[in-house]
C-alpha cells in the first residue's frame, strides 16, 4: 500500500484511476484537480480555473474513455472540461 501525503490542502472528494498512464486524478475541497503519477509518487499536474468552485455537496468527475479529457461540474451549474493532453 502507498500513502501519498498532502496531495490536496483539503478533503479529497473524488478519485479516479487512469489505467493507461498509471496515474490518479483527484478533485479536492481546495477547488483543484490534481493528476498524480503513481510510479513517481508525486503530483505531475494541477488543473485549475478561476471560475471553478466545488458545490457544497460531494463533487464527482469523470474521465473520457481515452483518458484525454476530464469533466467536472461547478457550484454554479457550469461544466468544466479539461484537456489532459495539454500538461
Amino acid at each position: 500500500m502507498r500513502v501519498l501525503k498532502k496531495v490536496h490542502d483539503d478533503k479529497i472528494e473524488c478519485v479516479k484511476y487512469m489505467e493507461r498512464s498509471n496515474q490518479v486524478a483527484t478533485v479536492g475541497r481546495d477547488h483543484l484537480i490534481k493528476i498524480t503519477c503513481l510510479r513517481m509518487q508525486k503530483t505531475i499536474a494541477t488543473l485549475e480555473n478561476g471560475d471553478f468552485m466545488l458545490s457544497q455537496a460531494a463533487s464527482k468527475f469523470d474521465l473520457s474513455p481515452s483518458e484525454n479529457y476530464l469533466a467536472v461540474g461547478g457550484h454554479d451549474g457550469k461544466l468544466f472540461v479539461f484537456n489532459l493532453k495539454t500538461f
